[in-house]
């Protein structure tokens, strides 16, 4: 039995809404700021180190930062699948100071502190509001759509 297609105006278009709560929306919104903000600072501390002869560390830091540019395309990309309409944040431009050649490694572990309390914030608020798709996307394991959740904890297993 041949079935025909729904029509345009037979079509659900709740289903077009976003949906994501305005408060995920704002909280990843501000993850966008941040991946971006920890991209511009780990390449500026790749060029500290670069200038300096200290090539190893400059790619480590340029590695780095495209792992945050990474993670900025998966929250980009999840915001953009669940419809969610907004306008690009500001990223600040870089205020840490270093001049030693410590302080990139000490403000490496602060940042990647404040990502994984960031991201903790949005899984929270995920299971507060039942939003079971987010959860499920936080915690993926698809290296080309997103794992934040996953991603944490295999640096932590790591060191």
């Amino acid at each position: 039995m041949k079935t025909e297609a729904p029509s345009i105006e037979k079509l659900d278009l709740k289903r077009r809404k976003c949906t994501l709560s305005d408060d995920m929306i704002r909280l990843m919104l501000r993850q966008l700021t941040h991946e971006m903000y920890n991209h511009n600072l780990y390449r500026s501390f790749a060029n500290f180190y670069g200038v300096r002869g200290f090539q190893v560390l400059e790619q480590y830091y340029i590695d780095r930062a495209e792992e945050e540019k990474l993670h900025h395309d998966w929250v980009y990309g999840y915001l953009n699948e669940c419809d969610a309409e907004f306008i690009y944040p500001e990223i600040p431009a870089i205020s840490e100071k270093f001049e030693d050649m410590i302080t990139p490694f000490q403000l490496t572990v602060d940042k990647e502190i404040q990502t994984t309390m960031e991201i903790n914030e949005m899984v929270d608020l995920a299971c507060d509001t039942s939003d079971w798709a987010t959860f499920n996307w936080l915690n993926g394991h698809d290296k080309e759509k997103g794992m934040l959740v996953n991603e944490q904890v295999d640096f932590c297993l790591a060191m």
